[in-house]
């Protein structure tokens, strides 16, 4: 009862700004998969983002990676415009 009365209601703002800030970051992550895996095996462990990489460095059929380029920049806006009304950092 004490925890999730007290302990929960008080750090559930951290974990929540934390939650958004590690969602941002693995949605643009490609260092990481690019020096590990490459894309691992079949794509297995793709992102969004590298898949827009891989097909601007390919640069066969542009389109689908435009697409998917777009896909990702609305869910990082969405997510920073959640980020900054959920920490109050916005002024103005």
């Amino acid at each position: 009862m004490k925890f999730r009365y007290v302990t929960l209601t008080e750090i559930l703002p951290t974990l929540g700004s934390t939650a958004l800030t590690l969602s941002i970051m693995y949605l643009t992550l490609m260092t990481l998969i690019i020096v590990m895996t490459g894309g691992g095996p079949l794509g297995s462990t793709t992102t969004l983002s590298f898949e827009a990489f891989r097909g601007t460095v390919q640069a066969v059929n542009i389109g689908p990676t435009a697409v998917v380029s777009i896909v990702v920049l609305i869910i990082n806006v969405a997510l920073g415009a959640l980020y900054t009304r959920l920490t109050g950092r916005v002024t103005g």
